[in-house]
């Protein structure tokens, strides 16, 4: 066997430099050459169109042609049809149109641009730096984007005229489900307006039927459609800030649209058909529902409808039996606020049967105000009827029947006037009791007027009854006094006319001077100084000469003398010296007399 030697040099070599197979590298131009069988120079990769035999070892190969490979072609390892996985080989495994490359485990396979590494192949995947353009991609696991700075994934399309609805990207989730395969769910990016903008519908259900179920607007609004795609019943207005439930087009920041159960509700369904705050789909629900005319808040079985302020603060209640409560919690019982003696059960509650209870330890307990004109404050009626009013006239306050022949009285500064069925004054129109029905007293600080106001001639200004003790002396004032057994004085005054009656029993007129004339003192009012009367004296072992005994009362005094009436005589006071004994009485006496 021929020895070859590898030779080199600056140029090309020529057929005197070689031995047939020799390789010769010209170092000046980094080419490799060798002398075929005939004893030509040629360039190896260059001057042949292929290498058929042998192999070509070196520290590198400069390949214009086409490098042919009966099995693979080794970078390293071992030959033959199938390279060893822990080998870097390219080969094919004799199916046409089949090529392999192959690097060991923790190996990458690098394609560059510029020395810049555009795209590695390695046991994990494929990393591409760079945009990679592609007509379509499938696979079979997972697809991620991947950077330091985030991951991106971008539908393009290359249209430079974009029509409201014209398709931009899809992403579709296909099945191969053997009842129904295909697509079931998409996401559909699409054009909205014809001013760039984009949106985004979303759509779920079957491969072949498929409905869409929410659109993302570019201007930020939101739709979510019905069960058949086609409605949309939830939206969101974004510029508005405003959200619509059963309504496309909100007109409050939350608007429920204008269904409603036409009407009136029996049900819970009928009753919530808005909003449900709480239910548990069977048992007691907590909500809001709208039906002909009317807003409903409903509580479930047995629940409250509660307000508070303040925080956790109780304000209101309408309790489970029907009872509105102010400011109390009880619908009844001792705690109720009407039937309380507790400060701390103050309240207002408003029962379903029909009346109202209130309760308040520090202010009026109700306040009612007329604003304006005078008129009816409350009004009481019977069956519908009016029976009787409170009103205010003039300022004044008016209590009255609105019954035929019927009337009332007004309160007013200069006292209070009887008015009729409407309220209006009347004059000797009006009676306080009747012969069958009386009132039973009547307590006055002044006094009564009889016929015409104002005049005092007809004014009864006082009514008294009572008693006194009178005295039976021997002088007008200070002097001795008699004693007695029983003594009694009792008195009726009428405006100022007074009566009184009087006795002494038993006299003994022990101490007094028996010369001195007998006068009484205490009486119970004063006399004027304008009338002289007097009363006739009875009288039981008193000894005296005339024709019979009065008493009269001395004028501007409290008291006055017994004088002895005698037709053939002048008049005489009766003297102590006529009491006879201690069984002597004056009695009977009863005079009338006007008080100063």
């Amino acid at each position: 066997m021929t020895t070859i030697k590898l030779k080199n040099g600056s140029g090309a070599p020529t057929s005197g430099d070689l031995a047939q197979g020799e390789p010769a590298l010209d170092l000046t131009n980094k080419r490799l050459y060798t002398e075929d069988s005939g004893g030509t120079v040629i360039e190896v990769g260059t001057n042949p169109t292929s290498i058929t035999t042998g192999a070509i070892t070196s520290t590198g190969i400069d390949v214009t042609g086409v490098v042919e490979a009966t099995g693979y072609l080794a970078v390293e390892g071992t030959s033959g049809n199938t390279g060893a996985g822990t080998d870097r080989w390219i080969g094919g495994d004799g199916t046409a149109g089949t090529w392999f490359y192959n690097v060991p485990t923790g190996s990458n396979h690098y394609f560059a641009v510029n020395n810049t590494n555009k795209l590695a192949i390695n046991s994990t995947g494929i990393d591409v730096t760079g945009t990679a353009t592609m007509d379509g991609l499938t696979s079979s696991g997972a697809i991620k984007a991947e950077t330091t700075f985030g991951g991106f994934l971008t539908l393009k399309r290359n249209d430079t005229t974009l029509t409201n609805n014209a398709d931009i990207g899809s992403i579709n989730f296909e099945q191969t489900d053997s009842d129904n395969a295909g697509v079931p769910v998409n996401i559909l990016a699409s054009g909205d307006g014809t001013a760039g903008g984009g949106k985004l519908r979303f759509y779920t259900g079957t491969p072949t039927s498929r409905a869409q179920r929410q659109t993302i607007y570019s201007n930020g609004d939101v739709e979510f459609y019905e069960d058949t795609g086609t409605t949309a019943k939830l939206v969101w207005k974004s510029a508005d800030e405003r959200l619509g439930i059963g309504t496309s087009s909100p007109a409050t920041r939350l608007d429920f649209g204008n269904d409603f159960f036409n009407g009136t509700p029996s049900t819970l369904a009928e009753l919530i058909n808005k909003v449900a705050l709480y239910s548990d789909g069977a048992g007691p629900a907590y909500g809001f529902g709208i039906s002909s005319n009317a807003l409903n808040v409903t509580a479930g079985s047995g629940g409250d409808i509660r307000f508070h302020t303040n925080g956790a603060s109780e304000r209101m209640r309408i309790d489970s039996s029907g009872n509105l409560l102010v400011g109390t919690t009880a619908g009844s019982g001792a705690s109720a606020p009407d039937n309380s003696s507790t400060a701390g059960d103050a309240g207002v509650r408003i029962s379903g049967d029909g009346y109202i209870g209130i309760g308040n330890n520090t202010n009026p307990a109700l306040y009612l105000n007329i604003i304006g004109a005078d008129g009816v404050i409350q009004q009481f009626r019977k069956d519908g009827s009016t029976v009787g009013s409170i009103g205010t006239d003039n300022g004044d306050l008016t209590i009255f029947s609105s019954a035929s022949g019927h009337g009332g009285v007004r309160f007013a500064t200069s006292g209070s006037l009887p008015i009729n069925n409407s309220g209006a004054l009347v004059d000797n129109d009006r009676d306080i009791g009747s012969s069958s029905y009386r009132w039973k007293d009547i307590y006055l600080s002044g006094g009564i007027r009889f016929g015409a106001t104002g005049s005092d001639a007809k004014h009864l200004d006082d009514y008294e009854e009572g008693t006194f003790t009178p005295e039976l002396r021997d002088a007008t004032s200070g002097g001795n006094t008699a004693t007695t057994t029983h003594k009694y004085g009792h008195y009726t005054k009428v405006g100022n006319l007074v009566t009184i009656w009087m006795h002494f029993r038993n006299i003994n007129t022990t101490g007094m001077t028996s010369g001195n004339s007998l006068s009484i003192t205490g009486l119970p009012f004063t006399a004027d100084n304008n009338l002289y009367t007097a009363g006739p004296v009875s009288t039981d072992r008193v000894s005296f000469s005339g024709n019979y005994l009065t008493f009269s009362v001395t004028e501007n005094t409290a008291y006055g003398p017994i004088s002895i009436i005698d037709s053939n005589a002048q008049d005489a006071s009766l003297l102590v010296s006529a009491i006879d004994g201690t069984g002597s009485d004056i009695q009977g006496i009863c005079v009338q007399y006007r008080t100063a």
